[in-house]
């Protein structure tokens, strides 16, 4: 894989893993404004996107990182390792930086796991 290659594959995922918060926030923010919620359900909701939004980075950089790992063997040349190991420590960093935000804000919560006994999945 030579780097344009490697560019090609590692792009897409790292804008998905650095804009996840990003969107989140503004989710948050959009739901603040919305006049038809009550102060309290939008106190309920903002956490919610919080932490999915930190948790679709999760996902998404784990994915990167995943992916760098998959392909490094395959690397044609100093350029494309080069341009792997470029997205690989930003991948890194956020995949850090996401790990460490969900720990220390959401670490006991369970809010956006799937029970199956929910009335909201029947």
């Amino acid at each position: 894989m030579d780097a344009r290659g490697v560019q090609r594959l590692l792009e897409k995922v790292y804008a998905l893993a650095d804009t996840a918060t990003t969107v989140g926030a503004k989710s948050a923010a959009g739901l603040l404004r919305d006049a038809r919620l009550s102060g309290g359900l939008k106190e309920k909701l903002t956490p919610l996107y919080q932490e999915e939004s930190l948790r679709r980075a999760l996902l998404h950089s784990s994915l990167g990182l995943a992916l760098c790992r998959a392909i490094e063997p395959e690397l044609d040349d100093a350029a494309a390792h080069a341009q792997m190991e470029f997205f690989r420590v930003r991948l890194q960093a956020l995949y850090e930086n996401a790990r460490a935000d969900l720990t220390r804000d959401f670490a006991e919560s369970k809010a956006l796991d799937v029970v199956e006994s929910s009335p909201a999945i029947r």
